[in-house]
């Protein structure tokens, strides 16, 4: 983070920060996204190209959680069903980064599972590294 505000190996230099509100919100996203769910993401200096989206997804991952927290209010205060059939662009937005983050929750729910199940599990920090309170699977030996 701190590299991306120096830019490119000039760490000789002030570094400069033109959005504040911005940069706090990039930051909470990546620390979420670590500490809750064990996925880390890439600072814009560290991503190299643009990745392909995953089959299924409208959006990539940290698009989705991005555009749902800056929507979390849109998305928390009204009805589903008025977010799906609303004819504003923000409800849209809000309402399709809400089902992308679904989806990529159930994806990462599915794979840790599988992998309790093949015996394969390792403990982690992160919410999905909690296999045996969150799945709900006791050892059995």
């Amino acid at each position: 983070m701190v590299a991306s505000w120096f830019g490119k190996g000039d760490v000789q230099r002030t570094p400069t920060i033109s959005d504040i509100p911005a940069a706090t919100m990039r930051l909470s996203l990546y620390v979420i996204s670590y500490a809750g769910f064990g996925v880390k993401l890439l600072w814009p200096h560290e991503e190299t190209e643009e990745k392909e989206l995953p089959e299924g997804h409208k959006m990539g991952y940290k698009e989705a959680l991005s555009t749902l927290l800056e929507n979390i209010l849109v998305v928390m205060l009204l009805p589903r069903w008025f977010l799906s059939r609303s004819p504003f662009k923000a409800t849209k937005v809000a309402y399709n980064a809400y089902l992308e983050w679904g989806k990529y929750m159930r994806e990462m729910f599915e794979a840790k599972k599988a992998e309790v199940m093949a015996g394969e599990s390792r403990d982690g920090m992160d919410l999905m590294g909690m296999q045996k309170s969150l799945l709900g699977y006791k050892s059995v030996c």
